[in-house]
């Protein structure tokens, strides 16, 4: 990729220019626990400055494969990252589904690192749902 487009995508997105190169590094060397993470977060990124989409499905996909490759470590991290961009596209109700999956996650083994920000994001989620009716509803 020549310089100029790797800086203006590192400007417009870096998080997901360093998802991608992250992914490219990981592909080059066989490190398999990063090709999932960086793969989940460069989706994730799109995902929120693009159309969601395709996008989140590549995304629940990336973090399935995540998954059912045996990693247990690094899982929440993921759906505290999903579920922004599920909520930035209006999406509540699969917010809520990824959000449980995580704290279902964080009770089966322990990984309590992001169990607050679930929480957190659970209850933005919910007050989300709860004020759609109102926000949709207008007498005029």
């Amino acid at each position: 990729m020549p310089l100029f487009f790797m800086l203006y995508a590192a400007k417009r997105n870096p998080l997901g220019f360093y998802a991608e190169r992250c992914l490219e590094i990981s592909e080059q060397h066989g490190f398999r626990h990063w090709l999932g993470l960086s793969r989940s977060i460069r989706d994730i990124c799109a995902a929120v400055l693009g159309s969601p989409g395709s996008r989140l499905d590549e995304v629940k996909t990336a973090v399935d494969e995540y998954r059912s490759a045996g990693y247990q470590l690094g899982v929440t991290v993921q759906f505290v990252l999903l579920c922004p961009a599920l909520l930035h596209h209006n999406q509540p109700e699969v917010a809520l589904e990824a959000i449980d999956q995580g704290l279902s996650i964080v009770s089966h083994n322990s990984e309590r690192f992001f169990e607050a920000e679930l929480y957190r994001l659970k209850a933005r989620a919910l007050s989300f749902c709860a004020a759609r009716p109102i926000l949709r509803w207008s007498p005029f």
